[in-house]
């Protein structure tokens, strides 16, 4: 390392083919990580066409679309000609971003190469199982897996101290240490405020102003239904109309019990 620069191979399989929050927490690291002078070179599954201009030289990793989400890739842990070039690259530590198949391979590829190795922990995975059924018996076991993977990391870098308290109570080694994203301040201001408005006839979010739309059949159909921007006694009439049929219903309820118990009565003095 000495007369070098630092150099840090980052393994993920979330880093340009989707804008979700791993890739872009990445992306920001390995630019700041390349701003200082530090060599980053990544090793992550790709798609056709990035969803990003993404940051730093990515090799990329064999993987698939993952079943059900096509969106998402599935890396299918770490060919050889992948481990060759990260060895080649005599990286100083590397840095794993998810405990799939991939960051399991990079790990074990660390620990056979005396390799120091760190993880950042993005996604509490165990706790999506109990939501399907089919899965929910496994959660226990995922559990065992994560505790192993994240205690063989040198440090494993947490977003908050909630998390941290979570991944203790189960049972993971307390090698965390704090890594808070904050905001950026330059991308999300006051100053940037626009008004989002939802189309009725599409459904799609816009950054527009309601008048700004020439309201279709489905939007005049809205306006006259909630009275939304119409004078208030349009506004009252739709609530009258909207509460008469309520206080109709109920009170027709009142007035059959009445006629039950008066026909009772009278077929009772008759006998």
């Amino acid at each position: 390392m000495q007369g070098r620069a630092l150099r840090v191979a980052l393994v993920t399989s979330s880093y340009n083919y989707i804008p979700d929050g791993v890739a872009l927490t990445l992306n920001r690291l390995v630019g700041y990580l390349e701003s200082q002078g530090v060599e980053v070179l990544v090793f992550a599954p790709i798609a056709d066409r990035p969803a990003f201009v993404h940051q730093g030289t990515v090799v990329p990793v064999p993987s698939i679309a993952l079943p059900g989400r096509p969106e998402y890739r599935l890396a299918l842990g770490m060919a050889g000609y992948v481990k060759r070039q990260l060895l080649d690259f005599q990286p100083d530590i590397i840095h794993i971003g998810v405990p799939d198949l991939l960051g399991h391979a990079a790990l074990a590829l660390a620990k056979a190469h005396g390799i120091p190795v760190v993880a950042s922990y993005h996604t509490r995975y165990e706790t999506y199982l109990k939501h399907y059924w089919y899965l929910a018996p496994l959660e226990g076991w995922l559990k065992r897996i994560l505790r192993r993977f994240y205690g063989a990391c040198r440090e494993v870098y947490l977003p908050s101290d909630s998390v941290r308290q979570a991944l203790l109570g189960d049972g993971l080694k307390d090698n965390f240490k704090p890594w808070p994203r904050g905001i950026d301040m330059a991308r999300f201001s006051p100053a940037k405020r626009s008004t989002v408005s939802i189309d009725d006839e599409t459904g799609v979010a816009e950054t527009a102003r309601p008048e700004q739309r020439r309201p279709g059949a489905n939007g005049l159909a809205r306006r006259i239904h909630d009275g939304d921007g119409l004078p208030f006694v349009w506004q009252l009439i739709v609530f009258l109309g909207g509460i008469t049929p309520a206080i109709l219903g109920v009170t027709g309820i009142i007035m059959w019990l009445r006629m039950r118990r008066v026909r009772a009565r009278a077929a009772g003095v008759g006998a």
